[in-house]
């Protein structure tokens, strides 16, 4: 089984402030984690101002579904098939019908990755989220992020998933023990709050849009032994081979 340390050019630091893990840039010099000095996250940790109350998840509606993989027209950087970008403020997601969706597992360059007129999969959310500061999200990819530089609650799965290895005796974000015969690939959870399932999430009927108010349970990303991915493939191959990008392989599969 190969070192789970470093995956798909995002590396892991070893614990985040609740214990669990997290992960970092590998910039080729060195780790950087964005988000350490985060004011957005201290204040939204420790406000002492009104608290609100937290509902339950609930289940995306039939209209906020239309917006998933099938949506979209895969982003082929071969024709560099990018939508006319859309500078008025975020309302609904129809607004970015014209956009295509990028798609690139085994993506090692973020620069490569086109900024306004495309959507993300969740794979590629993952990547911009621990490198960019929120205002960038927000201004490159504002389909996907909030001005706080959150993804957006009602956000549908797209595409890959975000996945790491895990080992028996990892400690997940909420203290939870892997125990022996749960090793595998567990989906990435933005600041333990928002989990980045992609496709294959939402096809095992796993995505519930997030409570508003919840609190940031770490820094980065981590994972959550309620949530093992449906997919589960060799340490090191996290991505389901019927599900490929234009450019590389053949078109995904509707969902």
């Amino acid at each position: 089984m190969e070192d789970s340390s470093v995956e798909h050019g995002i590396e892991l630091y070893p614990k985040n402030r609740d214990g669990g893990e997290y992960l970092s840039v590998n910039t080729g010099q060195g780790s950087i984690n964005p988000h350490q000095n985060d004011q957005e996250l201290v204040n939204h940790s420790l406000s002492t101002k009104k608290r609100r109350v937290i509902k339950a998840p609930r289940d995306p509606t039939a209209a906020l579904l239309k917006y998933s993989t099938s949506h979209y027209v895969p982003y082929n950087p071969a024709r560099n098939n990018v939508g006319s970008h859309v500078s008025t403020k975020f309302t609904k997601f129809s607004q970015y019908d014209g956009y295509s969706l990028f798609m690139d597992p085994g993506l090692t360059d973020i620069h490569q990755i086109p900024r306004p007129g495309v959507r993300l999969d969740d794979s590629t959310v993952a990547k911009v989220m621990i490198k960019y500061g929120r205002k960038t999200l927000h201004n490159n990819w504002p389909a996907e992020f909030d001005v706080a530089g959150m993804v957006r609650a009602t956000r549908v799965p797209l595409g890959y998933a975000a996945k790491k290895w895990v080992k028996k005796g990892d400690t997940d974000v909420d203290g939870n023990i892997v125990a022996p015969d749960k090793e595998g690939y567990y989906y990435l959870w933005w600041r333990g709050i928002h989990c980045l399932m992609g496709k294959e999430g939402l096809d095992a009927g796993l995505y519930m849009i997030r409570p508003s108010f919840e609190e940031f349970k770490c820094q980065g990303l981590s994972f959550k032994v309620t949530h093992r991915a449906a997919i589960q493939l060799a340490s090191g191959n996290p991505h389901d081979p019927t599900f490929t990008t234009p450019g590389h392989h053949s078109e995904p599969s509707s969902t």
